[in-house]
This record gives C-alpha cells, structure tokens and sequence, in this order.
C-alpha cells in the first residue's frame, strides 16, 4: 500500500491510500483534500498514521512536529551524540584529603559540592 496524490477538477489535491490487487489499483481509503500546502501536509501525515494502522505498524510519530524530530533524528550518527555520564547528572562528586591538625591522621572524604562549596575548595586549595 501507498500513498497517492490526486489533483481534481476544483484545483483541490486529494489524498488516498491506495492498494494494487491483481495487477490493478485500488483506493483503499480516501483520507480527504485540501487546496493550500498546510492542508496537503496535514493530509498526508493523516494518511501516513492510517496506513501505519491499516499495515498494523504503529508509529510514536503521528503530529507534523513529531515527524520533523523524527526526521532529524534519523540523521543523527553515533559520533553527534553525546553520552551523558553521572557527574553529568549528578554533578562532580569530590574526593578530599582532610588532616586534622590535632590527630595528625589523614582522612578521605567523598562530597558532592554545590557550586558554592565548589567556590569555597577553590579558595582553600589556593591558600593552602
């Protein structure tokens, strides 16, 4: 099955989903017409859904937006997408090394700063 354009005598475009049998073509569906181009592109969207249905082949894209991400996402390659790691999300986790001057005993301590605390290390480390 296809899709089909069909120009009428009114000037108008019909839109129609067409099926060939035995050699021979057949309108399975007439979705509707329209004269300006939004109208013909919401048609054809319109068409495209109900083939999907009618060939049981759903799809997650049915609006005109959706078939635009879906489109430029189809032309995405593996090297123009970007992994995103939990620092990412989570944002840096820091590992300090804290002596007590007292104990004279190192400590480890794991912190995941907010961008305050990240201001304050940064003036530590640099006095330090």
């Amino acid at each position: 099955m296809f899709i089909r354009e069909v120009k009428n005598r009114s000037g108008s475009i019909s839109i129609q989903i067409i099926s060939k049998v035995s050699g021979r073509y057949k309108v399975v569906k007439t979705i509707g017409s329209g004269l300006e181009d939004e109208e013909i592109l919401l048609l054809k969207q319109k068409a495209k859904h109900e083939l999907a249905i009618l060939e049981n082949q759903y799809t997650l894209f049915i609006s005109h937006e959706d078939s635009l991400i879906e489109s430029y996402i189809s032309t995405l390659s593996n090297s123009q997408v970007r992994v995103v790691g939990s620092e990412l999300i989570f944002s840096k986790i820091y590992k300090l090394n804290i002596t007590l001057p007292q104990s004279k005993v190192e400590k480890k301590i794991l912190l995941k700063l907010n961008d305050e605390q990240k201001i304050l290390i940064s003036i530590i480390e640099k006095i330090l």
